[in-house]
């Protein structure tokens, strides 16, 4: 509930501070532009300084929530083997940066691949159809 009534409040403030400051710049003899002007300038000026508390509130709580490293704690290089993959692993097959081109295709290489035309509906199929003759007509002269 407070903090409802804390954004109530803030509502409140702020809409008869615009209020107030319309007004008074409706009574001064101004061009369009340099009321325009002033009134960017004054909302830069109000806005920008809750900005800068709100952000400075946020990093100061989390900067507080760190904690202190465990004193047992001492940093320690990491060894070069840990970051390159080994040139022939003794338990692995080597790494393939790319795949060979099969000639040919056996039934459980392309198992994991073929996906059965009758799980799809009828008009999957009739929409792929109509799209491929269309291709192919608008193609022609």
């Amino acid at each position: 509930m407070a903090l409802e009534d804390f954004i109530y409040s803030l509502k409140w403030f702020f809409s008869n501070l615009f209020e107030k400051l319309f007004t008074a710049l409706k009574n001064l003899n101004l061009s369009k532009r340099t009321r325009v002007a002033l009134i960017c300038t004054l909302v830069f000026l109000i806005v920008i300084p809750f900005a800068i508390i709100l952000t400075a509130k946020i990093t100061f709580s989390i900067d507080s929530k760190k904690e202190a490293p465990a004193k047992g704690f001492v940093p320690s290089p990491i060894a070069a083997e840990d970051l390159f993959i080994p040139a022939k692993p003794d338990f692995l097959p080597p790494v393939m940066l790319e795949q060979r081109q099969k000639n040919i295709w056996t039934n459980e290489g392309a198992r994991e691949f073929w996906t059965s035309p009758s799980e799809f509906p009828d008009e999957f199929w009739q929409g792929k159809i109509s799209a491929s003759i269309d291709r192919l007509l608008e193609s022609m002269p």
